[in-house]
C-alpha cells in the first residue's frame, strides 16, 4: 500500500526478522508490542498484544530505551488508535483523502 509517504503491512516472517535485529520497542507501559505496519520512512506501527490493543506509531529516529520498554508518553511514540480494525479504517480514510488530493489531511504516514 503506497499512500502519500507509503504504508506496508508487515508479514509475519518480517516481524520475526525485525525482532531478531533488535533496536525496536519490546513494549509500551508493560504491554508487549509487535510491529504490524511501516510508514515508508522507517517508522513502525506497533500493536499492543494486551487489551485494549492500542496501535502506536514509533519514530525510529528518536528510538527506544536501552531495555526496549517505553512508557506511554515517550517522545518516540504517537498514539494512533485502539484496535487493528480501527487502524485499517484509518488507512482507508487516508486512501480516500489521497485519491481526492487532500494535502492537508493528517496522514498516518506523516
Amino acid at each position: 500500500m503506497d499512500v502519500f509517504n507509503g504504508y506496508d503491512l508487515v508479514q509475519a516472517s518480517l516481524v520475526v526478522s525485525i525482532r531478531r535485529q533488535g533496536g525496536i520497542p519490546k513494549g509500551v507501559d508493560g504491554s508487549p508490542v509487535i510491529p504490524v505496519a511501516a510508514d515508508g520512512g522507517g517508522n513502525l506501527f506497533l500493536l499492543s498484544v494486551c487489551p485494549p490493543f492500542a496501535i502506536w506509531k514509533w519514530d525510529h529516529e528518536v528510538g527506544a530505551t536501552c531495555d526496549g520498554w517505553l512508557p506511554n508518553g515517550h517522545e518516540a511514540l504517537s498514539a494512533v488508535c485502539t484496535g487493528f480494525g480501527a487502524f485499517l479504517a484509518q488507512i482507508v480514510k487516508d486512501w480516500e483523502h489521497f485519491v481526492y488530493g487532500d494535502v492537508n489531511w493528517p496522514y498516518l504516514a506523516g
